[in-house]
């Protein structure tokens, strides 16, 4: 038995230490079973079949649980890397988070940071902040563009805080098409048409230098071309 339980903590050891987990986990489970450990030695006794009276070894339960033990190992390991691993797996919602006017002044140095934002005319604008430390989440902007040949309303989500998993996040990386624009890689796609029988277009916007933009663009013609050559 010693051996067994010996074996499994190398075991333990081995897959532990490419997860970056202990044993601590084992012993623990192990203290709380030995006397049941008993019960499996791998020398067993032998019995007797009802059939002809052939006495044999019995070596299954042994087996059963060694096999057993190893998937406690594993689990072990898993529930270990999974709790040190939620600190990066958090995410937060529109519950956790409230909304404020943004200000003349920090209009001014978003403005000042996202070139395309200064060729809209703003007509809303509001900062998402998280209730546990008033951080700054997210920062909303809706605006208009004209032309001579189409008429655009965007709204521009810039992305402070990756945690926020807001509703239609999981959409935006999901869309089709891909390409370059000066410092931005860019994906877009058209979803449809809204109620307005408008044209409804997304797009994500990522840099190394700047915070992941989310920009929703609806307008009259199912043309993307003038937001992604002249805007950005």
């Amino acid at each position: 038995m010693k051996n067994f339980k010996k074996e499994m903590k190398a075991k333990l050891n081995d897959e532990a230490h490419l997860a970056g987990a202990n044993s601590e986990e084992f012993d623990r489970w192990y203290a709380a079973n030995e006397d049941k450990l008993g019960e499996f030695s791998p020398v067993s006794a032998r019995d007797t079949d009802a059939r002809g009276g052939v006495r044999v070894k019995r070596f299954l339960p042994a087996v059963a649980f060694i096999g057993l033990a190893f998937v406690m190992v594993m689990v072990l390991v898993v529930l270990f890397v999974t709790n040190n691993g939620q600190e990066d797996d958090f995410t937060f919602s529109n519950d956790m988070v409230y909304n404020s006017k943004l200000s003349e002044s920090e209009l001014t140095i978003v403005e000042e940071q996202y070139d395309f934002i200064d060729k809209m005319s703003i007509t809303d604008s509001i900062k998402l902040l998280y209730r546990e430390d008033d951080s700054l989440v997210f920062i909303i902007m809706q605006g208009e563009i004209a032309t001579q040949s189409d008429y655009y309303f965007i709204t521009v989500q810039i992305e402070y805080n990756e945690h926020y998993d807001f509703v239609d996040k999981p959409i935006y990386y999901r869309l089709d098409n891909n390409l370059v624009v000066d410092d931005y890689s860019v994906s877009y796609e058209q979803m449809g048409l809204d109620d307005s029988r408008l044209y409804v277009y997304l797009l994500r916007l990522e840099s190394e230098n700047l915070n992941t933009v989310y920009m929703e663009v609806h307008c009259f013609e199912d043309d993307i071309s003038y937001i992604l050559n002249e805007v950005l």
